[in-house]
Parts: structure tokens; C-alpha cells; sequence
């Protein structure tokens, strides 16, 4: 009789590596930016005044804009109305959508962070009262945390 054939062990494939989370900053997707220090989002006033005590009507909805890894977000209540960071005072304001608008979103510990693309170490940070926090002065704490949801 022939010799039995000799048992091959099925290699198990590798476990995929995790995906990258998807970015929730996608081409003219609507979002609200939730601070992890007031749980309310953000948003810009009619007179541009910008807090982090917004709830969900149209002045807390951002429109995003997307460049390469760079996002603007536009204010929905008022169009004219862009999140920026003065590249000198660093201070976050309203911009007309130019190159101060633009962001580098960094997800870190599931949370997202709205690093400025121009003011080298600032990101947009708000305080326990709603308060904007000076861009250069927020880290990595809750201040500078988001969450980010879809808005309808």
C-alpha cells in the first residue's frame, strides 16, 4: 500500500493589521466639535464670538473642507464665518477660509485634536467654561480634546 501523504499544517493567515480610524473630516461633511471640558460643542456667535458652549442649532455645525490632511471648517449659521488660528497671537478667531483656516486633525487616545497647520504648536482648546483657550497654551489634556459628530 502506499505510504500515507504526509500532513501538511494549514498556516493561518496573519491578523490583518487594525484599520486606520476614518477620519469623520471628509469633504463637505457636516459636523458638531464636542469639548471634552464643557461636553457641549463648539461654535461661533452671529458676531463671531467663538465658546465651547454651543448645542446642536446651526451655529454649532462646521461644514468641513478638506485639502491633502488639511481641513477648514466653516460655519454653517453664518458661511462667512471660518475656525482659525492667528499664526502670530494664536489666538483662535474667525477667518475668511485662507490658509489660517486650515487644520491637521490628530486623533490620539479617541480623542480629536485641531492642530494649526500655519501657528507651528497651537491647536484650538476650550476651558471648563466655555471659554477659548490660547491656542499655543493647550496640549494634549481635556482642553484640547474633541469629539467628533455628525450633524444633520
Amino acid at each position: 500500500a502506499p505510504a500515507p501523504a504526509p500532513k501538511v499544517e494549514e498556516k493561518k493567515a496573519p491578523a490583518p493589521a487594525p484599520a486606520a480610524a476614518a477620519t469623520p473630516f471628509v469633504k463637505d461633511a457636516v459636523i458638531f466639535l464636542e469639548s471634552k471640558s464643557t461636553g457641549k460643542n463648539l461654535r461661533i456667535h452671529a458676531d463671531g464670538k467663538i465658546d465651547g458652549n454651543g448645542g446642536a442649532g446651526k451655529w454649532a455645525k462646521f461644514k468641513c473642507h478638506v485639502e491633502g490632511k488639511s481641513v477648514q471648517l466653516q460655519n454653517v449659521g453664518d458661511e462667512k464665518h471660518w475656525l482659525k488660528i492667528n499664526k502670530d497671537t494664536k489666538v483662535l478667531c474667525v477667518g475668511i477660509g485662507g490658509n489660517q483656516c486650515k487644520f491637521n486633525p490628530e486623533l490620539k487616545d479617541g480623542h480629536w485634536f485641531l492642530n494649526s497647520e500655519l501657528a507651528t504648536g497651537a491647536r484650538i482648546g476650550i476651558i471648563e467654561s466655555g471659554e477659548i483657550k490660547a491656542g499655543d497654551n493647550t496640549g494634549y489634556g481635556k482642553d484640547g480634546q474633541f469629539t467628533v459628530k455628525k450633524a444633520d
